[in-house]
């Protein structure tokens, strides 16, 4: 690339890994109306008895202030020039670092000056076109009887009276109160404290179901977690066993309140009827809200596949960094020793390279649709999310959760943008 003004040629040269590495060539006149700048600022600091300050002739600046000018000079030309690269390449450097040292080549009044640098760039990603995305239709699906049975049977439950059953073991249909533990080698870790389940098909794995039932409470039982028989052979393959160990603390038998109007009542609607048609509502909102979960994920893979671009080295190395200690730390959980984990090094980078990419492609691919859009958190998004989950605004909260709050709103607004966005 070669771009030129009365005052610079600058050349660049795209590297591999978001690296550009400029060559700028200032003219004699440009380099000697730089040096005459370089001459005033220093004339304003200096103070010499009997000259008002900023008003010492230029000669005798030079005479005794040379060495301090010559910088300025150099310091001055440098910045210009780089500020200029920046401004005419439209290639800005990825962070305040990444800028490595400049080397002044040349730089004389009667020649001009070059000079040559290289910083990592902010990855170009290009402005997204989505009305060229061509994302799969995903139809709104209906609500069916069993999801409607499903959800005021819940509320039902939400209404019960609990009896406690002490005179005989789990029988299907039960609702238990478990304790569950994690064992890995000699130590237990817990994955749920005392919390109720209930022992059928649809709330409980067949593995857990064929422990319990039969046994008493007080009993603890062992086992390793299996996936059902109708699971898919994808959640299959990715599933990892895990050997636990229950403690059965009760067993209830509920006695649940009639399904009528004054049930819905209790429930702030008129009516059975008005409750299942809320209830509807519910369901069908919650559905396409899954829709759109995965249409963002739908797009964000066509973004992938549709705009490619070159990633900085240096966020790349890093990430890949961090996820391959986090691999290994996973594998280590598993019990595998260093040197299965050795042997399984180079799928496992292979692996963590493609995530590693994917990622960074996502960041800066979500950046570019937020600057497109305009997005941006105010006061008010903040407030209104405080004040829905009981937070007052006046009450001095964690910075950590403020922003965590902040980029939970930022995020769904870029994906809500990004969705509006598509073809109908």
């Amino acid at each position: 690339m070669l771009f030129e003004t009365k005052e610079y040629k600058v050349e660049a040269e795209k590297k591999e890994g978001c690296r550009l590495e400029v060559k700028v060539i200032a003219t004699k006149e440009c380099v000697q109306h730089i040096h005459k700048k370089a001459i005033k600022n220093i004339n304003k600091e200096i103070s010499i008895p009997g000259f008002r300050k900023g008003k010492i002739p230029d000669e005798f600046v030079m005479k005794k202030f040379g060495h301090q000018v010559e910088q300025e000079w150099k310091d001055l030309l440098l910045n210009d020039a780089i500020n200029t690269a920046f401004r005419l390449t439209q290639i800005y450097p990825l962070t305040k670092k990444s800028l490595n040292k400049p080397k002044i080549e040349t730089c004389t009044l009667e020649e001009g000056a070059i000079f040559l640098f290289s910083y990592e760039y902010y990855p170009l990603v290009g402005n997204i076109d989505f009305s060229s995305l061509n994302l799969p239709h995903i139809p709104t699906p209906a609500v069916t009887d069993e999801e409607l049975n499903d959800v005021l049977e819940e509320i039902r439950e939400s209404r019960a009276e609990w009896n406690e059953v002490k005179d005989r073991p789990i029988t299907p249909g039960d609702y238990v109160n478990l304790s569950i533990n994690a064992i890995e080698g000699e130590l237990s870790k817990p994955i749920s404290t005392n919390r109720r389940f209930q022992v059928t098909p649809k709330r409980m794995g067949s593995w857990m179901r064929a422990l319990l039932i039969g046994k008493n409470v007080g009993e603890e039982v062992e086992g390793e977690s299996e996936p059902d028989e109708n699971t898919s052979e994808e959640i299959k393959a990715k599933f990892q066993k895990t050997k636990v160990s229950i403690t059965i603390h009760a067993i209830y038998s509920p006695h649940l309140p009639e399904l009528n109007d004054e049930l819905a009542v209790k429930m702030n609607l008129p009516s059975l009827d008005a409750l299942k048609e809320q209830i509807k509502k519910d369901l069908i909102a919650e559905s396409k809200e899954n829709i759109n979960k995965q249409r963002f994920e739908d797009l964000k893979n066509a973004l992938i596949e549709q705009y490619p671009f070159d990633l900085p080295f240096s966020l790349k190395h890093e990430e890949i960094k961090e996820r391959m200690k986090t691999k290994i730390q996973e594998l280590k959980k598993q019990n595998l020793s260093n040197e299965e984990i050795g042997l399984k090094e180079k799928e496992i980078e292979v692996e963590v390279v493609a995530l590693a990419e994917r990622g960074l492609r996502l960041h800066f691919l979500i950046r570019q649709i937020a600057d497109q859009g305009n997005i941006s958190v105010s006061r008010d998004d903040m407030n209104a999310v405080l004040e829905k989950q009981l937070m007052t605004r006046n009450k001095e909260l964690p910075k950590e959760l403020l922003d965590r709050i902040s980029n939970s709103i930022f995020q769904e607004k870029i994906k809500e943008y990004a969705l509006s966005q598509l073809p109908a």
